[in-house]
């Protein structure tokens, strides 16, 4: 039997309290600050490689960064310590979620392309990333407002 159009709402409504109680406990557990302990050589967060790559370096925001040969863009920022990738509102700050290009949550701009998905591209040497930044959300509703 298909999903009701009920079904779907139902789902994507449960879906979206999810992901904000989620994203409230790792606000409570200073993620950010945390992360780095996280980056140890027992760490769940370690490379599936069987060779590491060569070091290559990429900048984000401006800084150099090393990174190893076939990380994915999401990857080499977190392995560097980055986990805020994109800024949806004004103070929604959002970062790699999924990791296998379902989410959208690690968008980010490279070489001066937007809405790039970091978990989906490969990281090449001298690749510059910035973060994706929301729309003016002010400026937006005057413009459609006729002001």
């Amino acid at each position: 039997q298909e999903p009701t159009l009920y079904h779907v709402i139902a789902e994507l409504l449960y879906l979206q309290h999810t992901h904000l109680i989620l994203r409230s406990t790792l606000q409570e557990l200073n993620w950010d600050r945390n992360f780095k302990n996280f980056l140890r050589d027992d760490s769940m967060f370690k490379s599936t490689m069987k060779k590491p790559g060569k070091p290559i370096q990429f900048f984000f925001e401006g800084k150099t960064f090393t990174a190893m040969n076939g990380d994915s863009v999401a990857a080499a920022l977190l392995r560097v310590g980055q986990t805020r990738f994109r800024h949806a509102t004004n103070d929604d700050i959002r970062g790699p979620y999924c990791m296998m290009g379902v989410c959208f949550e690690c968008l980010v701009e490279i070489d001066g392309r937007p809405n790039q998905q970091a978990c989906q591209i490969m990281l090449h040497s001298g690749m510059r990333i910035r973060r994706q930044q929301a729309p003016n959300l002010d400026k937006n509703t005057k413009e459609q407002a006729g002001g």
